[in-house]
């Protein structure tokens, strides 16, 4: 994904009332992040789904620089951001109604191998030995 709708589907993300089944909708109708954010409030309002609230927090979002960070910071580390209409999304994740909008990950993995095990929200691990709990 080019930096620029990077840029763009990464602030549409982070826009008040814009979860990812709005976020779909949206990019889907108008072909790009970046198209959504040049449209008017009524041409938004024209989505269904998409409320007034919603077309005036697309319209105001200005945290640009917030994003641009934020994109500066995967690349510098390496993490890789991937959007739903990335090829490397996983298939079958895309596939859930209300599946993220953005993967971040690191490392080189294929997320779309017919095999697949995943360990999520995985932050510490505890071991008990002998009744003592080590970190």
């Amino acid at each position: 994904m080019n930096n620029d709708e990077n840029l763009y589907r990464l602030a549409l993300s982070k826009v008040d009332g814009i979860g990812p089944i709005r976020y779909k909708k949206l990019v889907e109708h108008f072909g790009s992040a970046k198209e959504v954010f040049s449209k008017s409030i009524r041409q938004l309002k024209s989505v269904y789904g998409i409320s007034q609230s919603n077309s005036m927090a697309i319209k105001s979002f200005s945290d640009f620089n917030s994003i641009e960070k934020e994109i500066l910071f995967a690349e510098k580390n390496n993490i890789l951001i991937l959007g739903l209409n990335d090829e490397a999304y996983p298939q079958r994740l895309r596939q859930c109604i209300d599946s993220p909008s953005f993967l971040f990950y690191k490392g080189s993995a294929s997320l779309n191998h017919p095999r697949i095990i995943s360990i999520i929200g995985t932050r510490s691990l505890l071991i008990m030995e002998e009744g003592l709990v080590k970190k």
